[in-house]
């Protein structure tokens, strides 16, 4: 047993400097092209994500934040479709913190670092179901690129638990020409605009697809995220913050080629009315599947983005999450649907 323990310690010895220093040689030697070449044969992801995109600027704006009535988190399905703008018309406090492919474990990982730091009162969680059959690697490699240094990534390691991430986060900290993060230049998209708020703007409205025809997305359910949204929702209630649980609406060509969404969506579902949260859903709102509201099967236009949050903070009205719209507001109602003005 002893002599087994020792060559396990030997081994180690030999594994962890070899794989940290070819990590270090890759990163700092090896031409971009022929990196991503070895880290295909490998299976290592070396880096290489720029630093400077959506979720870099909302972050960085987030830092000029004392208290939120309304924290947004989420993956695109929240940052491209809560218009904080919109709110700040209505005299609410919010900040929209999505990011790409966000999954419920790193909407962890930001709630932790942030609730000690701001005053939030409540939160908006948009459980795009699909964030909840995939692997969290994306959006941990994205959030150790573009997060403030005071930001520690070794959670983002720990509790994404993938070989891929930890490789990926050695190579951002043992890159010698790593961008200070004060210096990060922002990537100009000429398709988005960041508007401030953590809010990003399409900039064109014709519904383009994504995906090719005939294809089919097929979604089974990755415990480890809804083991982390149950963390969210005992972090947040351990918090004294509210919870409010959405689905975005998504369209009718999404749905069609979606396998196993109805499963995912019961769940979360189930998940939710087990704690007794608030769930405002868009999915039976047949109004707004046409793509006249969305630039792809996922995500609406500047129409669609004003028709959901119009209806999204009637409901809100509706359930108390946020007081009756006083006059003087900018924002005047029509029947049973809100409109604003001055937005877009």
């Amino acid at each position: 047993m002893y002599r087994l323990i020792k060559r396990g310690i030997l081994f180690l010895m030999i594994v962890i400097p070899a794989y940290v220093g070819t990590i270090f040689i890759v990163t700092n030697f090896i031409p971009a092209g022929v990196r991503v070449l070895i880290g295909r044969v490998a299976n290592v992801n070396f880096g290489g994500m720029k630093p400077g995109g959506t979720t870099y600027l909302s972050n960085k704006g987030m830092a000029e934040i004392d208290s939120l009535d309304i924290l947004f988190l989420g993956s695109s399905h929240a940052y491209r479709t809560f218009d904080t703008r919109i709110y700040s018309e209505l005299g609410l406090k919010t900040y929209n913190l999505g990011s790409p492919s966000q999954t419920p474990v790193n909407s962890y990982l930001l709630l932790k670092h942030y609730l000690p730091q701001k005053h939030i009162k409540k939160v908006v969680f948009e459980a795009y179901w699909r964030m909840f059959s995939i692997s969290s690697t994306e959006s941990a490699f994205d959030l150790i690129v573009n997060m403030p240094p005071d930001f520690s990534r070794l959670p983002v390691i720990a509790h994404n638990k993938n070989l891929n991430v930890l490789s990926y986060y050695l190579s951002w900290l043992l890159n010698v020409n790593r961008i200070d993060y004060n210096s990060i230049k922002p990537i100009v998209s000429p398709m988005n605009q960041f508007v401030g708020g953590g809010f990003v703007e399409k900039l064109r409205s014709d519904y383009q697809p994504d995906f090719p025809p005939g294809m089919s997305l097929k979604m089974e359910a990755q415990e480890v995220q809804f083991k982390y949204f149950e963390k969210i929702i005992k972090l947040l209630s351990e918090n004294d913050i509210e919870l409010i649980v959405t689905f975005q609406p998504v369209s009718q060509q999404l749905l069609d080629m979606s396998i196993g969404d109805e499963k995912l969506i019961q769940r979360i579902e189930e998940n939710v009315a087990e704690h007794n949260l608030p769930l405002i859903e868009f999915m039976d709102v047949d109004s707004l599947r046409s793509t006249e509201f969305y630039v792809d099967e996922n995500h609406l236009n500047n129409r669609g983005v004003r028709a959901f949050n119009q209806l999204f903070i009637q409901q809100l009205i509706e359930s108390g999450a946020i007081p009756p719209i006083s006059s003087g507001t900018g924002y005047s109602q029509s029947g049973n649907t809100p409109e604003i003005s001055g937005i877009f």
